[in-house]
């Protein structure tokens, strides 16, 4: 399968979005999926014009989703997601990703906005009572990594919401019908990428991190391989079928 990733890192040292490839590659193995992943950056107008993705995956990033006027790039992002989403290409947004597929899909900046208390760090998650495809196989309390300063106030129309933290109402959304899902969370994320979140962080900011839980059956990898295998199982279920017709 075929798996487009749209990397929106801004710091040189992320670009190519490696912890997302990474764990797409290692859910995918998991799975027994055979997923060529390819990244792209359309800050850089490296938005493709081919189609035939099986899967689009949109990466975080410290841009913000809350410009009245977006920039150019995205502006041009935004369009094309539209015409993915009409395609009926699965697409899965993670953080910004998340926030910026909601905003693609209504319209208007006032679909994000700045979150009234940031979270960084080992988050608890609650799954709210509802069929989950993209959570499927997580408990009903789980942790995940989070890193945002905004968030979104309304899920894109059709979707419903899936999950949220004591501080963020909207973590995840999802509708298989619509085949769109967004987490604000970072699945992707283990421990090995935990402290160059905390040195990111104003020193000021610091005392807040949420510390990596002490449940002893907690496995950052195992929830992102849950995730992401989920998501990836559903694309390649899809084109199964598309092959069969």
């Amino acid at each position: 399968m075929k798996v487009l990733l749209l990397d929106h890192n801004v710091n040189p040292q992320d670009r190519g979005a490696h912890e997302l490839r990474n764990a797409l590659h290692r859910a995918s193995a998991v799975r027994g999926l055979s997923a060529e992943i390819h990244v792209r950056r359309p800050e850089g107008g490296d938005l493709p014009v081919e189609s035939g993705w099986d899967a689009v995956v949109l990466s975080g990033s410290l841009h913000t989703c809350t410009e009245s006027i977006p920039r150019d790039w995205l502006r041009e992002e935004f369009g094309w997601l539209n015409r993915t989403h009409l395609n009926r290409t699965p697409i899965l947004g993670v953080c910004f990703g998340h926030q910026i597929l909601a905003r693609a899909l209504q319209g208007g900046a006032h679909i994000g906005r700045k979150a009234s208390v940031p979270e960084h760090g080992w988050t608890a998650l609650k799954r709210l009572p509802r069929p989950s495809l993209l959570l499927d196989g997580l408990k009903e309390d789980f942790y995940s990594f989070s890193s945002h300063y905004e968030e979104i106030v309304a899920a894109p129309p059709g979707t419903e919401v899936t999950s949220r933290s004591s501080a963020c109402e909207i973590q995840s959304y999802e509708s298989t019908a619509l085949r769109i899902f967004g987490t604000q969370f970072h699945a992707e994320r283990d421990r090995s990428g935990e402290e160059k979140t905390r040195l990111f962080l104003p020193p000021n900011e610091r005392g807040r991190f949420l510390e990596f839980p002490k449940e002893p059956s907690f496995d950052p990898v195992q929830v992102g391989n849950q995730i992401f295998g989920n998501f990836l199982s559903f694309a390649a279920s899809l084109g199964q079928k598309r092959n069969t017709k």
